[in-house]
């Protein structure tokens, strides 16, 4: 259980840092189109709500994967029981417990999502403003 709690930080953590070894708006000649076209590329306006809400965003959508293959994982484990009540009540177990959390994680999806976009007024991506 604490390589699992490990590894998941581990994870959490590679997908919520930077990478400074590409500068991506000089290097790709962005700043070059985006510019004229009205967009401000120096603008570093990421609110530690918007961080928050991208991060609980990304766990819940990870974690929820992890249940999808629990799922997968326990219908396996039913085909290739062969018969072995043991083996098929342990694969009804883990489907029936993947599905449980899955529910949990899509519901607290749900909550986060209300409670940001409509209470909070964060949008979950950045407004794409008209070119007029």
């Amino acid at each position: 259980m604490r390589y699992l709690i490990v590894s998941l930080f581990i994870i959490i953590f590679s997908f919520t840092t930077s990478v400074f070894a590409y500068d991506f708006i000089d290097d790709s000649g962005l700043s070059d189109t985006a510019g004229p076209a009205g967009y401000d590329l120096e603008s570093q306006e990421n609110t530690i709500e918007e961080t928050l809400s991208r991060n609980i965003t990304l766990v819940l959508s990870l974690v929820g994967v992890i249940f999808m293959i629990l799922i997968i994982y326990g219908g396996i484990n039913w085909m290739l029981a062969q018969g072995n009540d043991e083996k098929v009540n342990k694969a009804k177990k883990i489907i029936i417990d993947s599905l449980i959390g899955l529910i949990i994680v899509v519901a607290a999806y749900a909550i986060t999502y209300l409670i940001l976009e409509f209470i909070l007024d964060i949008t979950w991506q950045d407004p794409v403003s008209q070119i007029e």
